[in-house]
């Protein structure tokens, strides 16, 4: 009876342990919805915190926290977040959001070719929604201009190595225009000389002069 008894009583502790742990989980997820929703961004983020240290296997806190941090433009941190929310959630709208939320962190940080994935992979989840779908085509158009910029830079680079070569074929073809018309005019002069008749002069005769 006494075993059973303190069995008893330590199944009740634990059990009230484990929902007023609960209790304040959802407390703290409740004031940092508040703090968040007056734009105290800072103190909502110290909330969902601690909320993740006491659960750190339920998607709210993590996904919050990921909300808190973007609007902070800790963007680098709420990726992080958004991470662990999504290999947390359990229902497709939060994978769904998770994923697009992630998504908006990269277009932050100017990738919008990882961007791009992470809006594909929301539209899987939940491919009627429009706000996923326009942002994954706004990141498509994004990363096709950077490519383009990209490429245009590249050109000027080409084209000038190609005048560079074009000049120095024709410095090359006029130099050697002129080493031919050189050479030209020596053949001419010395073809002349052979066959121009060398005219020698007649002398006249020595006269014996006479002493």
């Amino acid at each position: 009876m006494n075993t059973n008894a303190i069995f008893s009583a330590v199944l009740m502790i634990f059990g009230l342990m484990f929902f007023s742990a609960q209790e304040n989980y959802n407390t703290l997820i409740f004031k940092g919805n508040q703090q968040f929703d007056k734009k105290n961004y800072d103190n909502a983020s110290s909330k969902y915190m601690e909320a993740a240290k006491l659960n750190e296997k339920d998607f709210t806190a993590h996904y919050n926290l990921g909300n808190a941090l973007y609007k902070r433009k800790m963007y680098d941190e709420a990726k992080a977040e958004f991470e662990k929310a999504e290999n947390l959630a359990t229902t497709i709208p939060d994978k769904s959001a998770a994923l697009y939320n992630s998504g908006n962190a990269y277009m932050q940080k100017n990738d919008s070719k990882k961007a791009a994935e992470l809006y594909k992979q929301a539209l899987k989840q939940d491919p009627y929604n429009e706000t996923i779908r326009k942002n994954y085509e706004i990141a498509m158009r994004k990363e096709k201009e950077k490519q383009q910029q990209q490429h245009k830079k590249t050109i000027p680079t080409a084209v000038l190595e190609t005048i560079k070569t074009k000049t120095k074929t024709r410095v090359r073809t006029k130099e050697t225009h002129q080493n031919r018309n050189k050479e030209t005019v020596n053949k001419i002069k010395a073809k002349a000389k052979e066959t121009i008749p060398i005219r020698v002069r007649t002398t006249t005769p020595i006269k014996c002069l006479k002493i």
